[in-house]
């Protein structure tokens, strides 16, 4: 088991007159940059049908695993956490 503080992303939405122009990646782009963290190290609240696809296409994520407390994580997530927690130990 893995103790770890996340940072959570409750979904964002871009008006529907203007989706399809890039701006929800660059806001997305943005908060990681501004965070530094990167879409794997984020666990997402109660994800839109929308933001499944959206990580999917954009960065390559598709091993979602969805959790019984509404939040979606990925499998990298997991694997992350573990490689610094050895490292940390050894």
């Amino acid at each position: 088991m893995i103790e770890k503080d996340t940072m959570c992303l409750l979904d964002f939405y871009v008006h529907e007159s203007v989706q399809r122009r890039g701006l929800g990646l660059d806001l997305f782009k943005s908060a990681l940059k501004e965070e530094g963290l990167t879409p794997t190290e984020i666990a997402y609240d109660r994800p839109s049908p929308k933001l499944k696809p959206f990580l999917g296409k954009h960065f390559g994520l598709h091993n979602c695993l969805d959790q019984p407390n509404r939040f979606m994580v990925f499998k990298e997530h997991f694997e992350g956490a573990a490689k610094r927690s050895k490292q940390q130990a050894g």
